[in-house]
């Protein structure tokens, strides 16, 4: 496997946790901090779309204005969709640079979003202790 590969395999694994964090979450806990240090699971969200917006402007060669980015009005599912729809333009870039800017797959998505995925899953697990941690996993 190349390491280009690899790195897809890691992309898609990262998602689908990422988005197993969500997956049957009520609006209502949408923006519920549970535990006072953590993002909430939209702060989280909205985080992880400024990281893929930063990827498609770093990819122009502008300088991405960090830490301003807020998401639009919308609901939940309007937002994980933007999100969704921000990733898959991102990741692409990310795969397509791999060979010689591999910072945007490594820095952007692998490294970052599992980091985000432990801290969603536990958010996760605060607001709701019956919640299986192990649905993010494929097996």
């Amino acid at each position: 496997m190349t390491g280009k590969a690899f790195a897809e395999t890691l992309l898609e694994e990262s998602d689908f946790q990422f988005m197993a964090c969500l997956k049957g979450l009520s609006e209502s806990d949408f923006e519920k901090k549970p535990v006072e240090h953590l993002m909430s699971m939209k702060e989280c969200l909205e985080h992880m779309t400024e990281c893929c917006l930063a990827v498609q402007t770093i990819s122009r060669g502008e300088k991405h204005d960090w830490g301003n980015y807020k998401f639009p009005e919308g609901t939940m599912s309007e937002l994980i969709a933007l999100y969704q729809s921000e990733r898959a333009k991102s990741s692409a870039i990310a795969l397509e640079r791999f060979e010689e800017e591999s910072h945007f797959a490594k820095d952007f998505f692998i490294a970052h979003e599992f980091y985000h995925v432990g801290q969603m899953a536990a958010v996760r697990m605060a607001l709701e202790p019956d919640w299986n941690m192990y649905s993010i996993y494929r097996f």
